[in-house]
């Protein structure tokens, strides 16, 4: 997939904006500030939490050891 192509579902590189908050889905860079929500992080596309949300798409909900997590976005 080409860096500035649009993506429909979450998948390594992909920014998602969460009801608990921002990733992105690649290195694990840990916590920091960005825009549309109080707290971002970076986290590896082998990480447990991104494994599970792999293939999901804006409008679904994914339960991840016992929390629910509403996809807002992804891009």
């Amino acid at each position: 997939m080409e860096p500035d192509q649009e993506r429909q579902d979450i998948r390594g590189g992909a920014v998602v904006l969460t009801d608990r908050g921002g990733f992105i889905i690649g290195v694990p860079w840990g916590i920091f500030e960005g825009p549309g929500a109080s707290e971002w992080r970076a986290i590896s596309a082998d990480a447990p939490l991104a494994v599970a949300w792999h293939g999901h798409r804006p409008g679904d909900t994914v339960d991840f050891r016992g929390q629910c997590w509403r996809i807002l976005s992804v891009t």
